[in-house]
């Protein structure tokens, strides 16, 4: 491959003579930095406790969404869940009869008897006593014949049977 005369590559810049020797430069190493104090314990210990605050900040914030989440769907746990009612009064209102699920089937034997109940909002629940109801029903009584609900303090309800709302 030929050089072109005149080219920048081909030739050294004007008024530099190449040296017939080249000296090679010395490099110095960078410098070293100091060593850094070690951290005070007060300050390991406050920033290990800021990062574990940081955590249970983080848990709670997903517990209290969980808890949310549960309380929209009506499984919620009824002291933690507000009931929802007209507003301005205090106490919960008691569901009416249409509002109560129906029963659409009992199955089992002895003591071992379990419902199977239609829910006002089309889903269906297999349930025993002490089952805890959307609303804050309890289940009291699976007998052969009929399922009995806790409405409030002292007084219960004979659910009735259907075929549960149409959706």
């Amino acid at each position: 491959m030929a050089l072109v005369s005149g080219c920048a590559l081909a030739e050294p810049p004007r008024g530099l003579v190449p040296s017939a020797v080249a000296t090679p430069t010395p490099v110095a190493d960078p410098p070293v930095p100091a060593e850094l104090p070690p951290l005070s314990p007060d300050f390991q210990a406050s920033m290990a406790s800021s990062q574990l605050q940081t955590y249970r900040y983080s848990q709670l914030a997903e517990q209290a969404l969980a808890l949310k989440k549960l309380c929209e769907t009506g499984f919620g746990p009824p002291d933690l869940c507000p009931k929802s009612g007209p507003a301005g009064s205090s106490n919960a209102a008691i569901a009416s009869p249409a509002e109560f699920p129906t029963v659409l089937a009992i199955d089992g034997a002895g003591s071992a008897l379990a419902a199977i109940l239609a829910l006002p909002d089309g889903r269906r629940m297999r349930v025993r006593p002490g089952t805890i109801l959307p609303g804050g029903l309890i289940v009291t009584a699976v007998t052969g014949d009929d399922v009995r609900v806790r409405i409030a303090p002292g007084r219960e309800e004979h659910l009735a049977f259907g075929e549960g709302p149409v959706r």
